[in-house]
């Protein structure tokens, strides 16, 4: 089993890899998110939710490009995932308003299958207790051909204004559920959506917030998030 001081290695190596892509077709990528305005009387849809559709098209796109990584087809994953040998790599893509609370104090909503922290447990964050969180993403996938590898998350957040598309966009790499003894679940708030109440009295969460400013303010962790691109 891999150690934290390993997993961590890792999680900054594909952390600087999706960086480094991004960071060199930001161009491309805006372009090609704001190709969207050249069309007249497109068909419809949540504009958040158009936006979060293009910079996941966007992202693939350049990843099988310029990467070469190949797909990993898990039952439970972000909605890109892929292979990289020593590592199964999820990323999921984030749309936010810039006046929306998760803009403005640096959150990210997750859901289930978009982080490991911390499949090994319940997690609850109300002092009654009765609203676990448990992600569906364990630690660790065994692999056939290269054994024991570490399930790996990051978030491109995109925010976005009623004028622009684009206003920022940042890279975040997810603390994998590995160093929950070191950040506990002081990193986490309340999510978008808590389910009703069961039999016994349970509100399961099915989303979670990562407090990131919290995040990154922890020793050992400040590399995890980096803005891309500011318009300006």
């Amino acid at each position: 089993m891999l150690t934290k001081e390993e997993i961590s290695k890792l999680e900054k190596k594909y952390f600087e890899a999706i960086d480094k892509l991004l960071s060199l077709n930001i161009i491309k990528v805006i372009t090609q998110i704001n190709s969207q305005k050249l069309y007249l009387l497109p068909t419809s849809t949540d504009r958040a939710n158009s936006i979060e559709h293009a910079i996941e098209s966007i992202i693939e796109q350049l990843i099988a490009e310029k990467l070469n990584w190949l797909v990993a087809s898990l039952p439970a994953s972000a909605d890109s995932c892929y292979e990289v040998g020593d590592a199964v790599v999820h990323i999921d893509a984030k749309t936010v308003h810039i006046e929306d609370g998760d803009h403005t104090n640096n959150k990210v909503n997750v859901q289930e299958n978009q982080t490991t922290y911390d499949s090994t447990q319940e997690i609850f964050l109300s002092e009654a207790k009765n609203d676990p969180w448990k992600p569906n993403l364990k630690h660790f996938e065994t692999h056939d051909y290269y054994g024991v590898i570490p399930n790996l998350t990051y978030i491109v957040k995109l925010s976005y204004s009623d004028k622009n598309l684009v206003e920022e966009l940042k890279l975040i790499s997810l603390p994998h559920g590995i160093f929950f003894d070191d950040l506990k679940e002081s990193i986490l708030g309340a999510g978008k959506t808590l389910a009703p109440a069961d039999k016994n009295g349970l509100r399961k969460r099915g989303n979670i917030r990562f407090l990131f400013n919290k995040v990154i303010e922890t020793t050992g962790h400040e590399w995890r998030e980096n803005l891309i691109y500011k318009k300006v």
